[in-house]
């Protein structure tokens, strides 16, 4: 049951990074604002065209390919923070640049550079968000005694010794 849960976890953090990336870019390629010469802002929808739809199905399945080489979906208990952020910063990084790769081969018009930077900005700060909370949460409930796994060590060498107190000190 625990690794059902465990796949299934990974699998609903896969799709939700994919969604995200998928949403934010149809924000910046269909909804650009305009800004008029006095300041004020209208919104103004952009018309469609069937290679920006292509195009988004190319960068769907390239987004995939970049997350799953450069993010470690898997519940590694062992892996810090940080070392999840520099990966997640890679991939958006990445994705940000295949975005602007693909909108120029396509010639998506409605894709300029500052529609990249926000995409990356909102991309990499709903990723940590996501990341920070779901360790918030995980954290919660180890210390309510639940998402526990327990271990059993044989030997008494020095590595065991060593893997012992790195499991004690950050359980």
């Amino acid at each position: 049951m625990i690794r059902l849960r465990h796949k299934m976890l990974i699998r609903m953090m896969q799709l939700f990074d994919q969604f995200v990336l998928v949403v934010t870019a149809l924000g910046v390629i269909y909804y650009r604002p305009r800004v008029t010469s006095w300041g004020e802002r209208t919104q103004a929808l952009m018309p469609s065209r069937v290679l920006d739809t292509i195009a988004m199905l190319i960068l769907a399945v390239g987004w995939i390919v970049v997350f799953d080489y450069c993010v470690r979906y898997k519940s590694d208990r062992l892996v810090g923070l940080r070392v999840q952020v520099k990966s997640l910063l890679k991939a958006t990084t990445l994705s940000a640049f295949w975005f602007l790769l693909i909108s120029a081969v396509f010639s998506i018009r409605s894709v300029d550079t500052i529609g990249v930077l926000v995409f990356w900005a909102v991309i990499t700060s709903i990723g940590l968000l996501r990341r920070f909370g779901l360790k918030g949460v995980l954290m919660s409930a180890r210390k309510s005694g639940y998402n526990y796994r327990y271990l059993l060590m044989v030997g008494a060498n020095v590595r065991s010794v060593e893997l012992a107190r790195k499991l004690v000190d950050r359980p």
